[in-house]
């Protein structure tokens, strides 16, 4: 008969599932890393640092990029792998410049950008100490510091150069 078709139909057993994520640090932090409870089998593992244990969860410093990895099953014949990406989280501070030349008495501003927020320090002859664009009066040379945080507090540090003449 022309009109009788036969199929084939294949049932995969697939009980490996593979999960991907990002997570972002701040370099030399400690990270938390965990899996839910409830699997029999668990085993940990960096791309770098090789046998991380087999606990539910981990403590992880991070020194740079690297992928973390866990393999979790259970007695249903369930597996489970995934597969963390560490990466690096910090600002890349951007400076109009970074030596000034003024007279005593003058003010320059200075500017930085590429972090949320900033920091500077010595105060002496700064407007402001919390802005990317505070005005510089100092009345003697001076090197200034600021530090930029992004959203996870992490932070990246430039030098500013305010030479005074005539003090």
């Amino acid at each position: 008969c022309s009109g009788l078709k036969a199929y084939t139909i294949k049932v995969n057993n697939d009980t490996l599932k593979t999960e991907v994520s990002e997570k972002y640090a701040c370099q030399d932090a400690e990270i938390q890393v965990s899996v839910e409870p409830g699997w029999t089998n668990i085993k940990w593992t960096s791309q770098l640092k090789g046998d991380l244990g087999t606990s539910n969860a981990i403590s992880y410093k991070v020194h740079q990029t690297d992928s973390v990895f866990v393999t979790l099953s259970n007695g249903s014949g369930c597996t489970i792998k995934r597969k963390t990406a560490i990466k690096i989280s910090k600002p890349t501070l951007t400076l109009a410049g970074d030596n000034y030349k003024i007279m005593n008495g003058s003010e320059v501003q200075l500017s930085v950008s590429g972090a949320l927020e900033y920091a500077w320090t010595p105060a002496t002859g700064l407007s402001k100490t919390d802005i990317g664009n505070p005005i510089a009066s100092p009345s003697s040379s001076i090197q200034y510091q600021v530090t930029g945080y992004d959203s996870l507090g992490c932070t990246e540090k430039a030098t500013i150069s305010v030479l005074v003449e005539g003090a």
